[in-house]
This record gives C-alpha cells, sequence and structure tokens, in this order.
C-alpha cells in the first residue's frame, strides 16, 4: 500500500505545481480527514478517487475545484456529506 503525503510549500505568487494536473487516485490510502485547502491547488483537477479510505471527515468547502467532474467517495466511513 503506497501512502502519499502532499506537502505545498509556497515558494512565490507564481509557483502551482500541480495546476494542471487533470485525475487523482488517492484510493486505499487509509487518509481519515480531508481539510478545506487540501486540494486547494489544484484548479484543473477533473476526476478524483477516494475511495477505499477511511474517511469519516471532509470539510464543505474541500471540493470547491471548478473543473471537477467526477468523485469517488465510495468504501469511506462517511455518515453524511453536504453538497
Amino acid at each position: 500500500m503506497l501512502i502519499i503525503f502532499i506537502l505545498f510549500l509556497k515558494l512565490d505568487d507564481d509557483y502551482q505545481p500541480f495546476f494542471s494536473l487533470l485525475h487523482l487516485d488517492l484510493s486505499e490510502n487509509q487518509l481519515h480527514v480531508i481539510h478545506s485547502y487540501v486540494f486547494s491547488g489544484f484548479p484543473t483537477l477533473k476526476t478524483l478517487n477516494l475511495s477505499s479510505n477511511s474517511l469519516h471527515t471532509i470539510s464543505s468547502s474541500a471540493f470547491n475545484l471548478p473543473a471537477l467532474e467526477t468523485i469517488d467517495l465510495s468504501r469511506n466511513q462517511l455518515g453524511s456529506l453536504q453538497v
């Protein structure tokens, strides 16, 4: 199992390391919480796979992604999700 840690470093105002990323698969990583700032550097993200984690808490603004078309939250421990 691969556990991915993403650290955003503010190098300067123009630095956008994941600006053109379209698809992100973070399935099966034992994630528990998604905070509002985690995906803020992914403005072009179209698909996000968070399935098969241990997610129980997701910030209400975590998926404020203008290009997002598909998100997979299956097989987690979520009780409810506001959209």
